[in-house]
């Protein structure tokens, strides 16, 4: 039921004609809303809790610090103002279904719907590109063919997004024509955008969960343990998910004139992203922390730690007098087995993974 008007008051007119059979309601309409607020409240909080243990890991116990660590602090940074604007976006009907939401308020939100799509591909950029750099810490002991995939695959990424952050911006002429439909010009069609991202992510994602599993499946170890030092990188799933999520609901919105509906549901599941990858990116440090404050918790499976890094040293002994084939996965593992200044933490102290490896 529509709102009740005073009399002589002109009418409430909606921003987009409803359905057929459908009353638009303004006051009490049916909405996501409430969800995609509880949904970004629970991201913002994860992000915020491990990228905190990620921090105060590097600065105070191992006491190291890198660029995949200032990367990694910019997208959190990033990604707490890309919530707040989804936040200040649900003031004007964000996750309300078009017709339900008063024409007089789509132009500001198509204002704040606009910083929202510039946001998000320096934030994910910043996400993949501490990932990469922590991948080549990790993996990476030389400039080998694993080194230079990388150095591609950054580059790539970096192209891709630096080049949709440049369309995010000036998709409109004038700029202002994004959310003011008065104005002369002219806009660029976002679906086709969207879809592409989607897609562009998705296999992006791919590339950066099967690169670790690759490398870490190398080893000689048993399937048991590959299996449990394997299960620290399949965070990048989520990921996967919400990217197979972002596009399904980009071809929704390519087909559909909905906007504050279905562009509330495509920035929740490009927040998930950002989420996933943060989740991703921090949780290296979390036996190094957990190890130090809560040693009984990092005694659960310790066993199949205990079994990797002993089989990491062996392999690393053993690659000094291995054939030419096996020299390049003898420098993988060398970087395993160090976990270094250069890397996650000093060989003379105690190393990011002892309190795995201490029962």
């Amino acid at each position: 039921m529509s709102s009740e008007q005073a009399p002589g008051a002109p009418p409430e007119i909606g921003g987009l004609p409803p359905p057929s059979g459908v009353i638009p309601n303004f006051t009490d309409p049916d909405s996501i809303t409430t969800i995609a607020i509880v949904v970004a409240i629970v991201f913002l909080s994860l992000t915020t809790v491990t990228t905190s243990i990620r921090c105060y890991t590097k600065l105070f116990l191992i006491r190291k610090h890198g660029w995949d660590d200032y990367t990694m602090f910019m997208a959190w940074a990033g990604n707490v103002a890309y919530s707040g604007l989804e936040f200040y976006e649900c003031k004007y009907g964000a996750g309300v279904h078009q017709w339900d939401v008063l024409i007089t308020e789509m132009g500001s939100f198509a204002r704040v719907a606009y910083f929202v799509e510039v946001l998000y591909p320096p934030v994910i950029a910043l996400v993949k590109l501490s990932i990469c750099l922590q991948l080549i810490r990790i993996f990476v002991a030389n400039h080998g063919k694993e080194f230079w995939c990388i150095q591609i695959f950054i580059w790539i990424n970096m192209s891709y997004f630096l080049t949709l952050t440049f369309f995010s911006i000036f998709q409109c002429n004038p700029i202002a024509k994004f959310w003011d439909v008065e104005l002369q010009g002219h806009c660029f069609d976002l679906s086709e955008y969207f879809i592409a991202t989607g897609i562009f992510n998705f296999v992006s994602d791919i590339v950066m969960l099967l690169f670790p599993l690759y490398c870490t499946w190398k080893l000689q170890m048993s399937t048991k343990n590959k299996f449990g030092v394997s299960a620290i990188f399949f965070v990048g799933v989520l990921a996967l998910v919400s990217d197979a999520l972002r596009i399904y609901y980009s071809v929704i919105y390519a087909t559909s004139q909905d906007q504050t509906f279905n562009l509330t549901r495509l920035g929740t599941s490009a927040a998930g992203e950002t989420t996933a990858g943060i989740l991703a990116g921090n949780l290296v440090v979390f036996p190094k922390f957990f190890g130090t404050y809560y040693p009984k918790i990092t005694r659960f499976g310790s066993g199949a730690v205990v079994s990797w890094k002993s089989r990491l040293t062996k392999r690393h002994t053993e690659s000094s007098t291995s054939s030419s084939n096996e020299h390049d996965t003898g420098n993988i593992l060398q970087d395993y087995g160090k976990l270094n200044d250069n890397t996650l933490a000093p060989t003379t102290s105690p190393s990011i993974w002892e309190p795995w490896t201490s029962s």
